[in-house]
């Protein structure tokens, strides 16, 4: 009785220290967009893993971090002509030192000193966490420097003109690896909420009856869509979608914009033809409305337990206010506007949430 006490103790501690990671990671999925629609994340050419915690401290080191700038191909195709000073350069460097900066403090106080403190406690001084949560953690660990390492490759892909997305005079990272590089951070989030819930010492109320068994299945179909969603949004962004055919419900008076397949071989505009990934993104938030709305409808017949009820509706809402945001957010998008980078940068977030609010409801439905 005593080891299981203790164990529920043990767990709620690292389910605390679980949800402030999902915080963080929060955090940085939101600045990340940030960072993305301010054209700041190529400013830091370079990786320092130690040293770049400390921001440029006067003039001189404030010029050889510019002077780095310089070298790579986002400026001198998009800057040199116009003559960026250091000023102007310090406006789209914070914003990227920032994303950085909260990613290392993630990755090295959040995560790995508990992670630290919970392995020492399994190994030499009491067996109490459970194995299986021991390797869960473990995994944690290597997805999150392969997530590490995985953004930089994304910023590499600016700085190589064979990797980089090019549109005119602006060049962009891959739009490839910025949606790899956004799946996997949902991934990590989302492995982290199911095994903090899983942990979680609570009287979860069964559901009344096992006739509520398909709503899971159905749930977990629109997880699925809904991280579609959410990789579409990536290209989206990668592609800087949003600045074409922003008129609503059509597309500048077209079902199907007449560039959709403008690109050859014909595979390609799906991932980065402007107009088809508008259209994509489009097409996928209409069908997560419609799912979830019969999700919503099948849910209410059924006799749910109060937090599952409670999670159903506030899914509902939260999916209606994202297609709110994604409506506003096409119809004013201007290029690097501030009230543009707050309402996309809204838009991603309240995904988030809803994303949240998804594995929390898959977990709820759970038949025991």
């Amino acid at each position: 009785m005593k080891d299981n006490e203790e164990l529920n103790r043990i767990h709620k501690q690292v389910g605390i220290w679980l949800i402030l990671c999902c915080i963080t990671i929060f955090t940085i999925v939101v600045l990340g967009g940030a960072t993305r629609l301010t054209g700041s994340g190529l400013s830091i050419p370079v990786m320092k893993v130690f040293k770049g915690v400390i921001p440029p401290m006067n003039q001189a080191e404030w010029k050889q971090a510019f002077n780095e700038y310089r070298s790579t191909p986002e400026y001198k195709k998009t800057y040199e002509s116009s003559g960026m000073d250091i000023e102007a350069y310090k406006s789209i460097f914070w914003l990227e030192f920032l994303h950085r900066l909260v990613g290392r403090v993630l990755a090295g106080i959040v995560f790995f000193i508990p992670f630290l403190y919970f392995l020492i406690r399994y190994f030499f001084i009491r067996r109490v966490i459970a194995p299986s949560l021991v390797y869960k953690l473990i995994l944690m660990f290597v997805l999150g420097g392969l997530q590490g390492l995985l953004g930089w490759v994304m910023v590499k892909s600016g700085m190589n003109i064979e990797y980089a997305f090019i549109q005119g005079h602006e060049v962009h990272v891959s739009p490839y690896r910025l949606t790899a590089h956004l799946g996997l951070a949902f991934l990590i989030y989302a492995y982290i909420v199911r095994v903090t819930l899983s942990i979680w010492p609570s009287k979860r109320p069964s559901m009344v009856d096992r006739s509520t068994g398909p709503l899971k299945s159905f749930s977990w179909l629109l997880t699925g869509l809904l991280f579609l969603l959410i990789l579409s949004g990536g290209f989206v962004a990668g592609t800087q979608g949003g600045l074409v055919y922003q008129s609503f419900p059509l597309m500048n008076g077209f079902v199907i914009p007449p560039d959709y397949f403008s690109l050859e071989p014909w595979y390609r505009n799906l991932f980065e033809n402007r107009a088809a990934v508008q259209l994509d993104h489009r097409v996928l938030a209409f069908l997560v409305f419609f799912v979830t709305l019969v999700f919503w409808i099948l849910a209410m017949r059924k006799p749910l337990a109060g937090r599952a009820k409670v999670l159903t509706h506030s899914l509902f809402l939260t999916v209606i206010l994202q297609v709110v945001l994604g409506v506003i957010t096409l119809l004013t998008f201007v290029d690097k506007d501030t009230m543009t980078i707050f309402l996309a940068t809204a838009h991603q977030a309240n995904a988030l949430v809803l994303f949240t609010l998804l594995l929390w409801l898959n977990f709820e439905l759970k038949s025991d």
